[in-house]
């Protein structure tokens, strides 16, 4: 990921602000924003070139030359993904924006190809009975029930693997033979998986207790939890924020069909 403060243009900036931010920032774009940050459009060295060559002067306004409907992509879009939506449209940068076009960074496509694996554990819980689930999980652990077509641990594995963390430490307990004799030692998958075998059931903490030796920041999660978070956003937040845990929530409003009183014995 980029700074992306350092290749930032206002609305009124000329076509020489646009180069001289091309040439210092290293990236052959330059991105505008409004005062709010939303994302106006990209101008590349190749949009300057042209301009000049069609009779456009330096001191012209960037927003005539700048692409103004340029391909972006979501912070909780996979690598794999954002890596094929490059190559189908044969772009070397992309902006990363929210759901308000708000920009949030630049991903450089030939630095996210060449990223390099993180050594960093992932921890997945899978040794629960899944009673909720049942008949289903009799006879099949939870995280090996299919979602589309395939378990959902191995969704939850290729998520984490498309972020470049490949360590992964499955807690097992119920129907851990199945478990193991569908993942074995994760290279079919192109991950590394080793085992903590639960003989008793010990809950989050308790698992985690019979794990030793982690010295560097580690996910924890269930391991029938599908969700679209981008694990390596996720992982540079915690870093920044110095935290001594980072835990991902999501807001659930429920509305009480009933009138709600409060009572103290026998008196409202």
């Amino acid at each position: 990921m980029e700074n992306i403060d350092k290749i930032k243009l206002p609305l009124q900036a000329s076509i020489r602000d646009a180069l001289n931010i091309i040439d210092e920032g290293g990236l052959h774009i330059a991105v505008v924003t409004d005062e709010n940050h939303q994302l106006i459009g990209l101008v590349s060295d190749g949009d300057i070139r042209r301009a000049l060559l069609s009779g456009k002067n330096l001191e012209d306004s960037v927003i005539d030359i700048l692409n103004e409907k340029p391909i972006t992509v979501r912070k909780n879009e996979s690598r794999e993904d954002i890596l094929a939506k490059a190559k189908e449209y044969r772009l070397s940068q992309l902006p990363v924006v929210d759901k308000n076009n708000i920009l949030l960074d630049v991903i450089d496509i030939t630095r996210l190809a060449t990223a390099l694996s993180k050594s960093n554990p992932v921890i997945l819980m899978v040794g629960g009975l899944g009673t909720r689930l049942r008949p289903l999980t009799d006879k099949v652990p939870k995280p090996l029930l299919k979602v589309g077509d395939k378990p959902i641990l191995q969704t939850i594995i290729e998520q984490f693997k498309s972020h470049g963390f490949k360590n992964i430490i499955l807690c097992v307990n119920y129907r851990s033979e199945m478990i193991k004799e569908y993942f074995g030692d994760g290279k079919e998958f192109g991950v590394n998986i080793s085992y903590v075998n639960e003989l008793k059931r010990m809950g989050t903490a308790g698992a985690l207790s019979l794990i030793k030796d982690i010295k560097e920041p580690f996910f924890v999660m269930n391991g029938d939890l599908l969700t679209n978070i981008n694990f390596e956003y996720l992982y540079k937040y915690h870093l920044s924020t110095n935290a001594e845990a980072t835990m991902c929530v999501r807001e659930y409003e429920y509305q009480v069909p009933y009138g709600v009183i409060e009572m103290k014995g026998n008196n409202i």
